[in-house]
């Protein structure tokens, strides 16, 4: 059996969208560069962007998006146009990765299935590294947390290839909080 298939047509497939330009490998050139690592490649050996690493594990494939929010309190002004705006706090990040787990020779990934489970099950918060959320994550207002916890997990039907299976899940930023007694 052929193992050919079009990567971004298994993405679109699995998820409902193009991936575009998303997934996308490293030149030769750029596989020293922070964006790439030679230690994150696919399953012909090459580095891919912006790699995702949980808890030290390489997620495949990766296309991540993180939003976030704040908390705000309008209060209307009599006779005044607009609100005064009262900042209560900036909510937890939340990250969404997407990915594909590809089998070696054919096989179904059932051990990259296993890893992610495992992750999934561990019920505490997780340390993340990637390019995107060291910008983000490690930000002072943040205090240099990299933490994270996985509040969903799936696993999506991914048409086009046996050997193939989509990921999904969703992470929130956690961090340590100090807590202050006072009198």
């Amino acid at each position: 059996m052929e193992n050919i298939f079009n990567l971004l047509q298994l993405f679109a497939n699995t998820f409902g969208t193009a991936a575009a330009n998303e997934i996308t490998f490293a030149p030769a050139s750029a596989s020293d560069s922070s964006l790439y690592s030679n230690d994150a490649t696919d399953v012909l050996g090459r580095p891919y962007f912006m790699p995702v690493r949980l808890n030290g594990v390489i997620l495949p494939y990766p296309v991540m998006s993180i939003s976030g929010k704040k908390t705000i309190v309008q209060t209307p002004l009599t006779r005044q146009n607009g609100t005064v705006k009262e900042l209560i706090s900036t909510n937890d990040y939340v990250i969404h990765i997407k990915g594909l787990l590809i089998g070696t020779e054919g096989a179904w990934p059932e051990e990259d299935i296993k890893q992610l489970m495992n992750l999934y099950r561990l019920g505490e918060s997780l340390s993340i590294e990637s390019a995107l959320t060291d910008l983000i994550l490690l930000g002072p207002e943040r205090g240099g947390s990299h933490q994270v916890v996985i509040s969903s997990l799936s696993f999506p039907d991914t048409k086009g290839a046996q050997h193939v299976t989509g990921y999904s899940m969703e992470l929130l930023s956690d961090c340590n909080f100090e807590l202050t007694l006072t009198n």
